[in-house]
């Protein structure tokens, strides 16, 4: 991850496109692979959107027992969220509750550099206001964000579109 250009990577920009110029031929958008650890399984998505689209719907659609928790809902609603999964699963929320603000990723194999990686404040901060939340996008992926992810998806997560502002 570098703080210095766009990302989420959905539509390459000149950049990426010399970066990564093998990779992105013929390519509209920054295709994503997924290879499954363990198992011989190995799926190609055309974007980052398509994947993020087709992994929730397969949670979503499951016919079996199952709770989704928005990160979302953690980070600006920790103890009322916690409070509500354990009294899902027949538990109580012990009385202190117990705020965790530095990252939760740890070691040298994490995600990032330590000063790109996110505690319980700088979350509040990046994912508080829309103008954080999509400061890394681009106009470009902005617009394909709002064109091709499922409304479905976005309707059952209580999630919006990007401000039009941000996208003129």
């Amino acid at each position: 991850h570098d703080e210095h250009r766009h990302c989420p990577n959905l539509i390459p920009d000149d950049q990426d496109r010399s970066e990564f110029r093998q990779r992105l031929i013929g390519q509209d958008t920054v295709p994503v692979k997924v290879k499954y650890i363990g198992a011989d399984i190995v799926r190609h998505h055309e974007s980052l959107v398509h994947f993020w689209n087709e992994w929730y719907k397969e949670y979503v659609d499951a016919d079996f027992p199952r709770i989704i928790v928005r990160y979302e809902d953690l980070v600006f609603r920790p103890k009322e969220t916690t409070k509500q999964v354990c009294e899902c699963f027949g538990g109580t929320l012990k009385k202190r509750f117990q705020y965790v603000v530095d990252t939760a990723k740890k070691g040298d194999t994490a995600h990032g550099a330590m000063n790109l990686r996110t505690g319980y404040l700088e979350a509040i901060i990046r994912y508080g206001t829309d103008k954080n939340r999509y400061s890394g996008m681009t106009k470009e992926d902005l617009i394909y964000a709002k064109d091709k992810l499922s409304r479905h998806m976005m309707d059952f997560f209580g999630y919006r579109d990007p401000p039009d502002e941000l996208m003129q």
